[in-house]
């Protein structure tokens, strides 16, 4: 059978790093059975070239290139890549081909090449249920502060993390409500939290086949830890007695919810519980490395 190349619309397409353009100025000629694309790159790169055929969605193209494609390609003008499709095929016709050049550096090299990627996350967590919603309470007071670290590998997709939140606010009471002391209360209440907790992270899904995703990750993130979270009843005196029935002073913990990463920067969003007694909304905001 005759081999036979054809290619009635051909169109160009160039893709840079995130934060500067770093191919430019692409062009392309079909010669004889092969297809010749030419680019200028700004920095040393690693260069990806993808194809449409017929509006069908971008796919990567991992076989019949030679030149200037794959890791570590210098700046310079004029470089170039050959496409030879009827390597792999007796026959190519189409009426609309597309082509992306795409050049990675800096944090996306290192992340395209990286087994496992770290994630630091800075974390904000406040209540939404509590038992002791009734008594005022300083808004700061519901609200922890805290870190999440991280890694997620490669293969299998799955990794590990821990986390610590506190308000950072420590108590000493007078009293206890189980000492049968009956003082005076102001109705004002003032809260300590703290929480430890570790567990894994499922990376469910990673575009990498779509260069204007190539580091866009989802999953799901699940633990179990140690937290503990008292409650103090003000007294007329400017004491403070420890609300036993409100307080959790040791309990066990668990903690839930979605992360996502877009060219590194990452979110989190989820629930945590103290002795299933408090449930708190826990956000995070961070970097993914």
């Amino acid at each position: 059978m005759k081999k036979q190349l054809l290619f009635l619309v051909l169109s160009f397409f160039s893709v840079g790093s995130l934060m500067a353009e770093t191919v430019s100025n692409v062009r392309a000629r079909q010669t004889g059975q092969v297809i010749e694309i030419f680019y200028d790159l700004e920095k040393t790169s690693m260069i990806s070239v993808f194809v449409s055929i017929d509006g069908k969605p971008f796919e990567p193209l991992t076989k019949d290139l030679t030149g200037d494609v794959g890791k570590d390609i210098p700046a310079g003008e004029n470089r170039k890549v050959v496409w030879s499709p009827l390597n792999s095929a007796d026959t190519l016709i189409s009426e609309n081909v597309r082509f992306i050049v795409h050049g990675l550096n800096g944090y996306q090299y290192y992340a395209s090449q990286a087994k496992r990627k770290t994630v630091i996350l800075a974390e904000l967590s406040g209540v939404m249920t509590d038992l002791t919603a009734g008594t005022p309470q300083n808004f700061g007071e519901k609200l922890n502060y805290g870190l999440m670290v991280g890694q997620v590998y490669a293969r299998p997709h799955v990794g590990w993390f821990v986390n610590f939140r506190s308000n950072y606010r420590f108590y000493s009471p007078v009293a206890t409500t189980a000492d049968g002391i009956h003082p005076f209360y102001t109705g004002g209440k003032k809260t300590s939290a703290l929480m430890v907790s570790g567990g894994i992270i499922g990376q469910i899904l990673e575009k990498s086949k779509s260069p204007e995703n190539h580091f866009n990750t989802f999953g799901l993130y699940m633990g179990m830890g140690w937290g503990r979270r008292n409650v103090y009843w003000e007294t007329t005196d400017g004491s403070l007695v420890l609300q036993k029935d409100d307080s959790a002073e040791s309990a066990f913990c668990m903690n839930a919810g979605l992360i996502g990463s877009v060219y590194g920067l990452t979110l989190k969003a989820g629930v945590n519980t103290f002795g299933f007694r408090h449930t708190e909304l826990e956000l995070g905001i961070g970097w993914m490395f």
